[in-house]
């Protein structure tokens, strides 16, 4: 009997194609790309506030120069950013 195995909210599995289109790069460039996983900042209720992913500073810094990073070498995503990104 199989059971069926939910994924939580916080670890949000999208294919590295859309986590790329996210960041606004090409596949290749999000390939070489040093980072976390896409992960959810939640409140106290478990609603998701945002979305973020940590990006290493050791990353070239051309490709650095394309993302959007906060001074914390953070990218954040708005809930409904992410959520459209399923199919």
């Amino acid at each position: 009997m199989e059971r069926e195995m939910s994924i939580p909210e916080y670890r949000v599995r999208l294919p590295d194609i859309e986590i790329a289109r996210l960041l606004g790069i090409s596949i290749t460039d999000y390939v070489n790309l040093s980072h976390r996983p896409l992960e959810a900042f939640t409140d106290t209720q478990g609603n998701v506030i945002e979305f973020y992913i940590h990006v290493s500073s050791n990353n070239d810094p051309r490709l650095l120069s394309k993302l959007n990073l906060d001074k914390s070498n953070f990218v954040r995503f708005k809930p409904e950013e992410v959520y459209s990104r399923y199919v």
